[in-house]
C-alpha cells in the first residue's frame, strides 16, 4: 500500500453513501414515483377548439368555439393517490434496503482489505527474513561451513517466499479493486486501511433480534407497503366501472343571419 493518508471504514463508508450508483439509482425511483403521485392525483387537461362550419346549400356559414372538461368521479384520483403513495413508501424502504446492503457488502471488502494488506506486510517481512538467511548461509558456503544442501534449501525457501508475496500482493490489489467499486470511486486513493481484525464478535440473543427484525427490516416493511398497494388498486379497481361526467359547452355565430347559440354536452 502507499500513500500517506489512511482509510479508516467510517471514511470509506461516507464515500460509498455518496458515490454508490445503487443508492443514486433507488433515490431516482423514490423522485420518479412522487412526480407520478403528484401527476395521477390531477384532473384530466380541459380542451379548447375552433369550429367552422359553411353549408353551400342554406348559404349559412357559422363559426364558433368549444370547451370541454372530464370530471373524475366515485373519489378516483384519491384512490390513484393512494396506490402511488403505497408504491413509494416500498420504493424508500426498498432504498433503505439498498443502503444497508451497501453498508454491509462495504465492511465486508474492507476487512478483506484489511486481511489482504495484513498479509502482504506479513510477507514482505518474511522475505525479508528469507533473503537474510540465504545471505547467510551463501557466506558460511563460501566459507565452507555450510553444505550445498543447506545452500539449496535457503534459495528454496526464499523463492517460496517471494511467491507467497506475490500472490498476497495480487490478493490486495483484487481487494482494493473490489472495494473501489462498491465505493463508487474506480480511482480511489490507494493508502493504507486501519482497523484490527481480532475484535470479538457480539454477543447475540436469537429472539431479540427476531424482534428488531420485524419491527425494523426494511425488506419486511416493503413487503407490506406492497401488500396495502395491492389493496389500494383492488379499491381503485372496484370504481373503474363508473363512468366519468364529460361536458363541453358549445359557442356558435352564424355570419350570415348574424345569430348567436350555445349549447352543452354531457
Amino acid at each position: 500500500p502507499t500513500g500517506e493518508r489512511q482509510w479508516t471504514l467510517e471514511a470509506l463508508e461516507s464515500l460509498a453513501l455518496q458515490h454508490n450508483p445503487t443508492l443514486a439509482q433507488a433515490a431516482a425511483a423514490v423522485d420518479a414515483d412522487r412526480g407520478i403521485y403528484d401527476q395521477v392525483g390531477r384532473y384530466p387537461n380541459p380542451q379548447i377548439g375552433y369550429l367552422r362550419s359553411d353549408s353551400s346549400g342554406s348559404g349559412s356559414q357559422s363559426q364558433g368555439v368549444f370547451v370541454s372538461q372530464e370530471f373524475v368521479t366515485a373519489g378516483k384520483l384519491n384512490k390513484n393517490r393512494a396506490i402511488e403513495a403505497w408504491d413509494m413508501q416500498r420504493l424508500s424502504w426498498d432504498a433503505e434496503a439498498q443502503r444497508m446492503r451497501v453498508r454491509n457488502d462495504l465492511k465486508i471488502r474492507y476487512y478483506e482489505l484489511l486481511g489482504a494488506q495484513q498479509a502482504v506486510a506479513l510477507s514482505q517481512e518474511l522475505v525479508r527474513i528469507a533473503t537474510e538467511g540465504f545471505e547467510t548461509t551463501e557466506r558460511l558456503s563460501r566459507a565452507q561451513q555450510a553444505s550445498r544442501k543447506d545452500l539449496l534449501q535457503a534459495k528454496v525457501q526464499m523463492n517460496t517466499v517471494r511467491l507467497n508475496l506475490r500472490e498476497a500482493e495480487h490478493r490486495y490489489d483484487s481487494a482494493w479493486s473490489a472495494l473501489a467499486v462498491l465505493v463508487g470511486v474506480p480511482d480511489l486513493e490507494r493508502a493504507p486501511v486501519v482497523g484490527e481484525l481480532a475484535e470479538e464478535p457480539p454477543d447475540l440473543d436469537w429472539h431479540e433480534c427476531w424482534t428488531e427484525l420485524e419491527a425494523q427490516s426494511p425488506q419486511m416493511q416493503a413487503a407490506l407497503a406492497r401488500v396495502q398497494f395491492a389493496r389500494s388498486e383492488l379499491a381503485r379497481e372496484s370504481v373503474e366501472a363508473i363512468p366519468n361526467l364529460n361536458v363541453q359547452v358549445v359557442a356558435e355565430r352564424d355570419r350570415v343571419t348574424n345569430s348567436s347559440t350555445g349549447s352543452r354536452l354531457l
